[in-house]
């Protein structure tokens, strides 16, 4: 299935491909630019990486905040997005451009022309960027629209670790656009061979690389792990489920209005016979009983639409991707709608019509027509619909027992009444008054300040170990009051300031849980405060991951913690609209 996307209006999707490792599309942000200077067949490469969700920016004085992704230069060559206001070739003038949405621009430069407009990027330092074009929503994309789009020059600047030795391995997703007619998977192969040779997580982690045509990837399957957000992928199995549960529902439908149709064909049939003591022909009688059907049909379209339309923000939300009925109309997509109308309305309204049309008139004097529609037309497709029913009603009690599994399943830590708030508002020192604000509000039980939240997975740190095998660890950072919070398990203290560790962690170095130190090849011997039962990390369905704990207790500051996370009480209501009362 092919994403609706790059279908609609992505000119190069052919052509371009996301090289990914075996289990993420995350690359380091360098990859592109050495895989162009490399092989002949790739035109262009760009990087883009979501920075925040929440950066600060800092315009005409007001301190505003928005979703931020940076992009290399090549982005609008690459990629079918238009402006609304400004020029793409300013775009390419110097690393501090920036464009903005509509949305973002009608909010902070309504009074005036944001062309030109400086403002403010303040994440891991300032930086003044020049606003150079406006953009509409990137709508049905893979990439999360945001708010602001920066240049990707400024990524070295914000982390040195996105480096041209690539010491991030993950810090965005790597596109390509290949020349045209440049086959790009004949030397996939070789680029395996160039990344295991230059590449160090390639060395240490990785044994395959993707080449993931663009067409492809908001229904990619496996290793769709995004740990940037960058990119907005589909569930298929999940749009699967809904689209068979929409056409059950629609052949109940369709089996209900049959069968109430034949029920009355008894009460018809006169209706039908003394049409034709006035001359009309079988073929007439057929066509009427059909417009019916279809009129009907295009009349439950309508209100389907209405109602679909209405629930549009529900269903964008269940989907984690923005749906509008109206922004979907084209004639094209009016045309497949009428004609669905009609193809609805013939299934509608052929097995009654053929059992009017056929019908004589002494069936009809004798009333054995009613008799057989009753006894023998109905009885058979009650059968039917309530086979259906049954598989209906299996399948959503399957699907809540699932559900309530999944939501009720124990992580190893606490997650109740706990909300988590992405901190886009600075280093520790700066955010106190904000901490202090929400502790004074009666639903607040708590605030703690952390590098991420378990689930969500959190920053990588994969190390070597002296028998020449890798260890990937997440680690989890935090303040006193972020592991009360959490509720982590000690299951040992060894008394050290260091980092510590969960069980799972023992297993992947292949020491013993007594053990107070590891060795490893790079970074010698490095002390275990302490371990923790395991926990879970990342989404349900992933593997048990290894994990290095460090609790900071007070957090200096000139820490910038990742999130806050506010352990609430009493009114859950008010405690949702905590972020916006207190101006995050």
């Amino acid at each position: 299935m092919k994403s609706f996307w790059n279908f609609l209006f992505q000119k190069n999707a052919d052509r371009i491909y996301a090289v990914a490792s075996e289990d993420n599309v995350n690359m380091g942000y360098w990859l592109d630019k050495h895989l162009k200077n490399n092989f002949p067949e790739i035109e262009k490469g760009c990087c883009v990486a979501n920075i925040a969700s929440a950066a600060a920016f800092n315009i005409n004085g007001e301190r505003v905040y928005g979703s931020t992704m940076a992009a290399d230069s090549t982005f609008f060559e690459m990629f079918s997005y238009d402006l609304v206001e400004g020029n793409k070739a300013d775009w390419l003038v110097s690393w501090d451009r920036c464009m903005v949405s509509r949305e973002f621009a009608n909010a902070h430069f309504s009074d005036k022309d944001p062309l030109g407009q400086i403002i403010s990027f303040n994440y891991e330092g300032s930086f003044q960027l020049t606003v150079c074009g406006v953009y509409e929503d990137f709508g049905n994309s893979i990439l999360k629209a945001p708010d602001v789009l920066i240049r990707g020059d400024i990524m070295p600047k914000i982390n040195s670790s996105h480096d041209e030795y690539m010491s991030n391995a993950g810090g965005g997703v790597c596109f390509v656009m290949t020349y045209p007619g440049a086959d790009l998977q004949a030397r996939q192969s070789d680029i395996l061979d160039w990344c295991e040779e230059n590449f160090w997580v390639y060395k240490s982690q990785y044994d395959n690389v993707r080449l993931i045509p663009l067409r492809n990837m908001y229904f990619l399957d496996d290793g769709n792990k995004d740990w940037t957000e960058t990119i907005q992928f589909g569930n298929r199995s999940f749009v699967n489920l809904l689209l068979a549960m929409c056409i059950l529902l629609l052949a109940f439908a369709v089996l209900n209005y049959i069968n109430m149709t034949t029920a009355l064909t008894g009460f018809r049939a006169k209706e039908m016979a003394t049409r034709r003591l006035v001359g009309a022909d079988k073929r007439s009688i057929f066509l009427k009983v059909i417009s019916e059907s279809t009129l009907i049909c295009g009349i439950s379209m309508l209100l389907a639409i209405l109602l679909a339309e209405a629930l549009c923000p529900a269903v964008s939300r269940l989907l984690e991707y923005q749906v509008s009925i109206f922004k979907a109309v084209t004639p094209v997509n009016v045309l497949l709608v009428l004609g669905f109308i009609v193809v609805l309305g013939v299934l509608s309204g052929i097995v009654p019509a053929l059992l009017i049309q056929q019908a004589q008139p002494i069936e009809i004097v004798r009333g054995t027509l009613r008799l057989k529609t009753k006894t023998v037309y109905s009885k058979v497709i009650i059968i039917v619909q309530n086979v259906v029913a049954v598989v209906m009603l299996v399948s959503a009690l399957t699907m809540g027992l699932q559900i309530r599994h999944m939501i009720s399943a124990d992580l190893g830590y606490n997650t109740k009444d706990i909300l988590v708030v992405d901190n886009a508002f600075g280093q520790t020192g700066q955010i106190r008054p904000l901490l202090d604000r929400l502790r004074t509000e009666p639903c607040v039980e708590e605030v703690g300040q952390g590098d991420g939240i378990p689930l969500g997975g959190t920053n990588n740190w994969t190390m070597e170990m002296p028998d020449g095998h890798w260890v990937s660890f997440q680690q989890i950072q935090g303040d006193d009051k972020y592991f009360d919070i959490l509720g982590l398990k000690i299951k040992q203290d060894n008394h050290q300031r260091a980092y510590w560790l969960n069980e799972y962690a023992f297993k992947q170095i292949g020491i013993e849980e007594t053990a107070t130190e590891f060795q490893t090849a790079q970074a010698g011997t490095r002390q275990i405060g302490g371990i923790y039962y395991d926990f879970k990390i990342r989404p349900l369905e992933a593997d048990q991951s290894a994990a290095m704990i460090f609790n900071h207790g007070e957090y200096p500051d000139d820490n910038y913690p990742w999130v806050l996370i506010v352990k609430t009480t009493g009114d859950q209501a008010a405690a949702k609209k905590l972020p916006m009362k207190a101006g995050c």
